[in-house]
């Protein structure tokens, strides 16, 4: 029997203990609903009806379900879906000398044929190039041409030589070539503003030369592998640190698409001085010598300067256009740059030195120039591939690509096609080769990247074998959706 409260058999203890679960445990329950009633501000009293409850139970993946790697799962069913669709897209090329490979949006890679073959690219060179010059320039680079003395000032007239000196600005162009093209939205640096700069100066006339200054690049105007067919027909304009209308010295006054082309100037930075002189003149400014080449005093003042404008619009016009001459001016400034050597083969060092430096260029691979004129250039499809990822679909690399059935190399073709406004790609043309590289949109909401080059004679009548390949891949992923395969619950 339990002794009664207060009785000798009882311990101190024990009756604390009594007390306390008598008292304490009520008053600290009463302090906690005070409390809580105080942090809601307000008690509210009010009895709801009951109101019927459906409890649902939710169905949920175990720990180590496949589901809970979903990607895993629906990679080897677009794979398989996306092969048996390309490889009878594909039907037709000489298999033995084409590449081909497609990567998802998260870079994995869905479709690969000889993924890794060295293949000559054409103008898909472009597109490591453009790669390249953005990521080493930066998209916002600009180049300066400008208008220097080291003679006085005297009364509105420079007693003694003005230096033209340019710094490989690739779209420094005049009116009339402008004007020439059917495409009038070119970007381009005015030259003639560099006369009238001198107009609002006030000078009135110059007792001495014009004088050009091209000393950043070397004078080789030709890679050593094109062959000369491509200088004489204007394919590509002569190369040089100061060249005026892509380096021709005549041109077509109307007509001109694309890229443009001329007679070549066997000496540009000449053309350019004598150009400016007639500039001037018609301009009121009296020229006393004629033009010529050399170097600038360091001690000479700029008197004039005009920027272009900035590199992303200027990769923007060569991969679209397929501008040959803008893509080696831009590959031997990657050398003046980079390797301090404003050449052809300072470019391929510079270049290859980028790639490298991202871990972009595989053993074996070729670089000889930045336009992909020389087919001595090779590249394989998963290199090409893995540039483009390495971009993304929001770079100014791929905003700079032309646009299937709309513009640039690319107007003309896909126009009555699936794929006409939803493909982004460079194409390639030689004799011996075709190639198409980008990005395409598809039916999924997925984007994917591709690339494909052949190198076969007479590789352009596979053009069409070219689109029915990319438009296949519009219905990518083919398979179950990533979505569908996702933890449940």
């Amino acid at each position: 029997m339990v002794p009664p409260v207060g009785s000798s058999g009882r311990s101190a203890l024990a009756v604390a203990r009594f007390w306390l679960r008598l008292v304490a445990l009520p008053v600290a329950c009463f302090a906690f609903m005070g409390f809580a009633l105080a942090q809601s501000g307000r008690a509210d009293l009010r009895v709801e009806p009951l109101s019927p409850r459906l409890e649902t139970g939710s169905v949920r993946t175990p720990l180590l379900s496949i589901r809970r790697l979903p990607n895993v799962v629906a990679l080897p069913t677009h794979k398989t879906v996306v092969r048996a669709k390309a490889l009878a897209a594909l039907t037709g090329l000489p298999l033995e000398r084409t590449c081909a490979s497609v990567m998802n949006s998260r870079g994995h890679a869905v479709f690969e044929h000889n993924a890794s073959l060295l293949l000559s690219p054409a103008s898909n060179e472009k597109v490591l190039l453009a790669y390249g010059a953005l990521t080493e320039l930066g998209p916002t680079r600009t180049f300066t041409t400008s208008l220097a003395t080291d003679a006085p000032l005297v009364k509105g007239s420079i007693k003694g030589n003005i230096w033209l000196i340019g710094r490989g600005d690739p779209v420094l162009a005049s009116e009339d070539y402008v004007g020439s093209f059917v495409d009038q939205q070119r970007v381009y640096s005015p030259f003639e503003s560099l006369a009238d700069q001198l107009v609002t100066a006030g000078i009135t006339s110059i007792e001495g030369k014009i004088v050009a200054d091209a000393s950043r690049y070397d004078d080789v105007l030709y890679h050593p592998n094109w062959p000369s067919r491509f200088g004489a027909n204007g394919v590509v304009g002569p190369i040089s640190a100061l060249a005026l209308d892509n380096g021709f010295a005549d041109f077509s006054r109307g007509g001109q698409d694309m890229a443009g082309s001329g007679a070549p100037s066997s000496n540009p930075p000449l053309t350019a001085a004598a150009v400016l002189i007639d500039l001037l003149q018609a301009r009121g400014i009296n020229v006393d010598g004629g033009p010529d080449v050399g170097t600038a005093p360091k001690a000479s003042a700029v008197i004039a300067q005009l920027q272009s404008p900035p590199l992303k619009d200027i990769a923007g016009q060569m991969l679209r256009t397929s501008d040959n001459t803008i893509a080696e001016m831009l590959f031997k400034e990657l050398g003046a740059s980079r390797a301090g050597q404003g050449s052809f083969a300072g470019g391929a060092a510079a270049l290859g030195a980028i790639l490298s430096d991202q871990g972009l260029r595989p053993s074996g691979m070729v670089i000889s120039d930045g336009s992909g004129l020389d087919t001595a250039n090779l590249v394989p499809c998963s290199t090409l591939n893995a540039v483009l990822h390495a971009s993304g679909l929001s770079s100014d690399l791929a905003a700079s690509l032309a646009v299937a059935g709309r513009s640039g190399t690319l107007k003309s073709r896909f126009a009555d096609s699936a794929a006409a406004g939803k493909v982004l790609a460079k194409t390639g043309t030689l004799g011996s080769v075709s190639s198409l590289a980008g990005f395409a949109d598809t039916t999924s909401g997925e984007s994917v990247t591709f690339a494909i080059v052949i190198n076969e004679s007479g590789a352009e009548q596979y053009k069409l074998i070219e689109e029915a390949f990319v438009t296949s891949l519009l219905d990518f992923p083919g398979g179950p959706a990533v979505q569908s395969l996702m933890p449940l619950g």
